[in-house]
């Protein structure tokens, strides 16, 4: 089955909330995977600066579908 999707994935840093427990960079080196389109960690995806690298990176590379690795809305 061929997948056309153009899939890009944004890690978040969560401000050293989750970098500092999780290796970002290993598991970027671990989930990346010849389809995925883009992959990026960010320092905080859930806000206005964040989102908008993001928006930029989804017309970059022509995504229409997007996963954001990062913590609960709570801690934000």
């Amino acid at each position: 089955m061929k997948n056309d999707a153009n899939i890009g994935v944004f890690l978040c840093e969560c401000g050293g909330k989750i970098s500092s427990r999780i290796d970002l960079p290993k598991v970027c080196e671990f989930i990346r995977y010849s389809s995925w389109k883009h992959l990026e960690i960010y320092p905080h995806p859930c806000l206005a600066p964040g989102l908008d690298a993001i928006r930029a990176q989804i017309q970059a590379h022509g995504l229409d579908r997007i996963l954001i690795g990062g913590c609960s809305s709570r801690v934000m």
